[in-house]
């Protein structure tokens, strides 16, 4: 658990646990191996970027603003630096987000 973060970059290889972050207020969060759920609780201006082997965690958000999500498409690689090969959007204040395989973005 991450609480009252402010302009923070959090870098998670792999975990079993879900990553919760509350309060928090710009912070990045980058996932790249393994990572079952994530879940941001009244925070505000927050980054989550998933890779291919992480974009099928689930996410949540409660009370929180800005919350923006960034994966790769279907068969791009993780390390693509052509804006076209990502999918990129903004998580509403209340809701769970689940990528499913096979999302051609």
């Amino acid at each position: 658990m991450f609480e009252g973060c402010k302009g923070c970059e959090i870098h998670v290889d792999a975990s079993v646990s879900p990553i919760d972050l509350v309060n928090t207020t710009k912070t990045k969060v980058f996932c790249y191996k393994s990572i079952p759920f994530v879940n941001f609780e009244k925070s505000s201006d927050c980054k989550l970027h998933l890779f291919n082997a992480t974009k099928n965690c689930t996410v949540s958000t409660t009370g929180s603003s800005t919350i923006s999500l960034k994966y790769p498409k279907e068969g791009k690689a993780d390390d693509s630096e052509v804006d076209e090969d990502w999918t990129s959007f903004s998580i509403p204040e209340i809701y769970e987000t689940k990528i499913k395989a096979g999302d051609k973005g």
